[in-house]
């Protein structure tokens, strides 16, 4: 499965992006926003932010 651009990413359903980043994913950098921890990393030809939730243990969030 490869993905060229990120509004392809963003199509696809969460467990089909979890799967493609957990194979193509690299790590960049990571910040803080208010409670998040907010992780850049590389996806071929673009770019995705991994958003973690630290107070709530809610489900990890992919923006491309």
């Amino acid at each position: 499965m490869m993905v060229a651009t990120a509004a392809q990413f963003q199509q696809l359903p969460y467990d089909r992006q979890q799967l493609y980043f957990n194979h193509y994913a690299t790590y960049l950098n990571q910040r803080w926003h208010e409670n998040y921890s907010v992780e850049l990393y590389r996806l071929d030809s673009f770019y995705c932010e991994l958003w973690l939730e630290q107070e709530c243990g809610q489900r990890q969030q992919f923006i491309a």
